[in-house]
């Protein structure tokens, strides 16, 4: 089960670490800290919502696991352009206050849940879940089928997926491990200096001003979070999913698969294997959606937000005049 982090094991270079070159400072950030608004929810914690641009159907993003609203950075605003887009940072990371545990995916489902509600963002919306946000997204949608509008998933996590990446890649296994480990160490609430080092990364194109406010959010607290959202992808994620399993109706959906390898460790015949079968489990989440388009995008890893983020903004505007052009 443990092969599931090759797909979260960004959460520790995330698309916090946007390249290893220097970037151009990117202004989203000034928004994200100048004008995010932070929720409440009716339980009492805040959560951080990001909203920009107007105009209907509302797009909503989910980052995974491992990242807040800056994983959507490089797509939000060019989104704004056209119609009202909303990123949020779940409980734990960023602005957002920490959640309950356990934060499996009816956690975190009932978060998106409270926050569009206590956020008062209007419906119907486009969803646009990232790897684990993929099974958030969707788990919504089955639930809440009138305030969903259509579905664009980016390189998704899908259920079932540990045991069967487990199968096609064994040897994977002792790199994946150690991943896990320094997580955990990062996650502890006394770090050293070195380690502080290896957990804090500030992204490429952040401001330089405000990089104190970057380190601020990468506390043990959002470490914490991810290794408790990993437990969940570990354990009861994939029976809750299958437990709501339905087709996608009428909705337009749009996959988005990475058209490079993004497993780490293990030889090249292993990471193929491993490719293999998150392509073939792309596919068979699409057949359940007959107005569905697939898409493997050459050049584009597990984060293609970032890759290519073209490929993400035109998904999204294609679903977004499809919704506009039903309601004519």
């Amino acid at each position: 089960m443990r092969t599931v982090l090759s797909i979260v094991v960004l959460a520790l270079s995330p698309s916090s670490v946007a390249s290893a070159q220097a970037q151009a400072p990117n202004p989203w950030w000034d928004g994200y800290f100048a004008s995010a608004t932070r929720v409440a929810l009716p339980d009492g914690r805040r959560i951080n919502l990001y909203c920009q641009g107007k105009g209907a159907p509302t797009v909503v993003l989910d980052a995974g696991l491992g990242d807040g609203a800056w994983g959507w950075r490089a797509v939000q605003g060019r989104i704004a352009a056209t119609t009202r887009v909303c990123a949020y940072d779940r409980a734990g990371y960023g602005q957002s206050d920490p959640g309950p545990e356990p934060r499996d995916l009816r956690a975190l489902t009932r978060d998106l849940e409270a926050v569009l509600t206590a956020g008062k963002v209007p419906g119907p919306y486009v969803l646009v879940g990232h790897s684990a946000a993929g099974l958030t997204t969707r788990l919504f949608a089955y639930r809440h089928p009138e305030r969903v509008a259509g579905l664009v998933l980016v390189d998704p996590s899908t259920e079932g997926q540990g045991p069967r990446l487990a199968a096609a890649a064994p040897g994977m296994m002792k790199a994946q491990t150690l991943m896990a480990s320094a997580g955990k160490a990062c996650a502890q609430s006394s770090r050293s200096p070195a380690m502080e080092k290896i957990c804090v990364r500030a992204p490429a194109d952040l401001p330089v001003a405000l990089a104190e406010r970057w380190t601020h959010l990468q506390g043990p607290g959002h470490f914490q979070t991810v290794g408790s959202e990993l437990d969940g992808m570990m354990g009861p994620n994939s029976a809750q999913m299958e437990a709501e399993w339905r087709p996608f109706g009428a909705w337009p959906v749009q996959m988005l698969t990475r058209g490079d390898s993004a497993m780490p460790g293990g030889d090249k015949a292993e990471q193929a294997a491993a490719d293999k079968v998150w392509r073939e489990m792309h596919v068979e989440t699409m057949r359940l959606a007959p107005r569905g388009v697939h898409r493997v995008i050459a050049g584009a890893g597990h984060y293609i937000q970032q890759d290519k983020p073209d490929a993400v903004v035109d998904a999204v505007a294609e679903v977004v005049a499809q919704v506009r052009a039903a309601r004519r």
